[in-house]
């Protein structure tokens, strides 16, 4: 019977194709939700990860019943190949963290990291929606969505180091309390959302003491945006 070589185990491989399982699931679960036959070839345009989703574009038109798989360089590229469309729903899901997060303030602290994780995890976010809005207000739906973390929250506040990390969701956290302030009259919707504790790979290796895979996490979230 075959033994098991953890030696050749390749962790960059098992993070590759964990990323290209969590998009088919995520074109899949979006499918289902909206009721969209598998018969039905949908179109995907995405913005970012050029190089990994040039890579994994035939394998996941074929998986998601795709028609097509076309990478934007910058949210301004999209907006002009979408411009005659509209976007009903948008989710801001980038988020980073920093290996030297546990460093409490009697270790050094890396403040480049810090401005890395407020650039991604707060200004990020922003810049999305000021990229879309034109596409959204064209809709009647009008649904901004964010997933956050409770790391974000100061009542909740329990942690002794990952400085960068809670302050920088306790900043996403703010910037959609005003983004609600603004067009909430406009008829926007909003849905900030804690998806719990996920088996990522935001570290550079999985997460194993977490609680749930991201494709566990995915379903409870879909009905958050689209409920």
């Amino acid at each position: 019977y075959p033994q098991s070589q953890p030696g050749k185990i390749d962790a960059q491989a098992e993070a590759h194709v964990t990323k290209l399982k969590t998009l088919v699931d995520a074109c899949r679960n979006l499918r289902g939700e909206m009721k969209v036959s598998p018969a039905t070839r949908l179109p995907l345009f995405v913005v970012g990860d050029s190089g990994f989703m040039s890579s994994v574009a035939p394998v996941l038109k074929a998986l998601a019943k795709l028609s097509e798989v076309k990478v934007f360089q910058s949210e301004a590229e999209w907006a002009v190949a979408a411009q005659a469309d509209c976007v009903d729903l948008l989710v801001s899901n980038a988020g980073v963290i920093s290996a030297t997060s546990g460093r409490t303030l009697r270790e050094s602290q890396d403040y480049g990291e810090m401005h890395r994780q407020f650039d991604v995890n707060s200004l990020g976010a922003l810049r999305v929606v000021e990229a879309f809005l034109p596409l959204t207000d064209r809709s009647d739906f009008k649904r901004l969505c964010f997933v956050s973390s409770e790391a974000g929250s100061i009542g909740r506040s329990r942690r002794t180091s990952w400085y960068g990390y809670c302050m920088s969701k306790a900043a996403l956290n703010m910037a959609v309390s005003i983004l609600f302030n603004h067009l909430r009259p406009e008829g926007y919707s909003f849905r900030l959302y804690h998806p719990g504790s996920m088996r990522s790979w935001m570290l550079g290796h999985k997460n194993t003491a977490a609680e749930m895979e991201p494709e566990a996490a995915a379903p409870a979230a879909l009905s958050c945006f689209l409920g």
